[in-house]
């Protein structure tokens, strides 16, 4: 593997996404203390021989809760111009209207530790909602492995699922979803779930389970549908398949590069709009609620795309490693409703995208920073917390007045941090 593709494989599984793969932890994702990466490479170890994922169908156990009204999806319009940058394998769809006007960007952020669960000393934070209400991620510390936790206006509740998943996600709503390992007696049971109103479903069957991705405002989950067990001893499999559970109870699969891959990382968007792909393939694919696909560019390089808000997705260059600077690849947008390419000055380590294309990443300095209307806002440190590897930021609201993210503590523990920004 070379240097490049150990770099690229490096972020896709610690940044975005996916903390524990399943293992996967993203927080896709290089975000992770020494000893996150200890626990990521015994899990990756354990399940090298691949996570059972079957595309069979079946009942899918989405809780009545989160069935809401679908969002619109667009018409499909094949006489539309192929905008640069976008690569269209069928008919394309008509763009949504014109954008709305950003808010002013912020002047300047502050930033405090997130408070901790009890038993919990260190922790991340992996997702938040648009409208930075609500963050969530995982704690750890004695007497507590791996905690998942909400944290509502910045209060932490402990939710009854496994963590192992870097990418635990919510909404709006504070609807959460996530999956994880349970490990015992050498195997490893795939457990995934929603949580709303204070209880936990788990979704699938007796034999299949599913690693989840996203969900969106509406609650449809992207997920890959994967075996609920796998035996280390006998090492059996099954194919990967990328679904999208709708809120209505609907099953999408998805098929194209890297979407059965378990390096897999992507995004939901709230029309039902899906992007992602793997490090592997170095491909970025968007999927349309219509049935239609987009392959995205950044150049002649191989390419990734793993967020999505509001037609706006975030990526980058596999391809492009900036000489001297150690968090590595460059990021750029690419505006679906438009097809413009937009690079940006941040690159990817800890990384978010809002619906005005606003973002998270790190800057040149190696620090965590936000990038609003082509304005790089830092990101200072939070008091009691130090500079190193762990401090980035992983999430931006909306309005760009809440950013979620981690810090270092001096004894090597990595803390959650929200930047409150004006």
């Amino acid at each position: 593997m070379s240097d490049v593709d150990d770099l690229v494989e490096r972020l896709l599984r610690e940044l975005d996404n996916e903390e524990l793969e399943a293992t996967v932890v993203r927080i896709d994702r290089a975000v992770t203390t020494g000893r996150q990466r200890v626990r990521r490479r015994r899990l990756v170890t354990a399940s090298g021989v691949g996570i059972a994922v079957v595309a069979a169908a079946a009942a899918i156990g989405i809780p009545a809760a989160m069935r809401k009204s679908p969002a619109s999806n667009p018409a499909p319009n094949s006489a539309a111009v192929l905008p640069s940058g976008v690569h269209r394998s069928v008919s394309p769809s008509s763009p949504p209207p014109t954008r709305p006007v950003s808010p002013p960007p912020a002047a300047s952020c502050t930033g405090q530790r997130l408070t901790l669960p009890a038993g919990a000393t260190s922790g991340v934070v992996t997702g938040g909602d648009p409208t930075g209400r609500y963050l969530v991620g995982y704690v750890f510390g004695h007497g507590l492995a791996y905690g998942t936790v909400l944290w509502t206006d910045g209060t932490p509740k402990l939710i009854n699922a496994p963590a192992d998943d870097e990418r635990i996600t919510v909404n709006s709503n504070g609807e959460v979803a996530g999956s994880g390992l349970d490990v015992h007696d050498n195997v490893d049971e795939q457990v995934s779930w929603t949580y709303r109103n204070g209880t936990v479903t788990r979704l699938g069957d007796a034999d299949y389970s599913y690693r989840v991705y996203a969900v969106n405002e509406n609650g449809d989950l992207l997920v890959q549908r994967t075996s609920r067990y796998l035996d280390h001893v006998s090492g059996s499999t099954s194919p990967i398949v990328l679904q999208v559970l709708g809120h209505d109870g609907s099953t999408r699969q998805l098929s194209g590069p890297g979407s059965d891959n378990v390096r897999f990382v992507g995004d939901i968007d709230d029309d039902g709009t899906v992007v992602g792909g793997s490090g592997g393939s170095g491909i970025a694919t968007v999927w349309r609620p219509d049935g239609t696909t987009e392959r995205l560019h950044s150049g002649d390089q191989p390419t990734f795309a793993n967020r999505i808000q509001d037609g706006w997705v975030l990526g980058g260059n596999v391809g492009t490693v900036v000489p001297f600077h150690t968090e590595g690849l460059p990021l750029v947008r690419w505006d679906l409703r438009s097809g413009k390419l937009i690079p940006s000055k941040l690159f990817a380590a800890g990384w978010d995208i809002n619906r005005y294309g606003w973002i998270v990443g790190t800057s040149t300095e190696h620090r965590p920073a936000a990038e609003e209307d082509d304005q790089v806002i830092p990101l200072p440190l939070p008091p009691g917390t130090a500079d190193g590897v762990g401090f980035v930021a992983t999430t931006i609201s909306d309005n760009g007045h809440t950013i979620g993210g981690q810090a270092n503590l001096t004894n090597g523990d990595i803390v959650p941090v929200r930047w409150l920004c004006h």
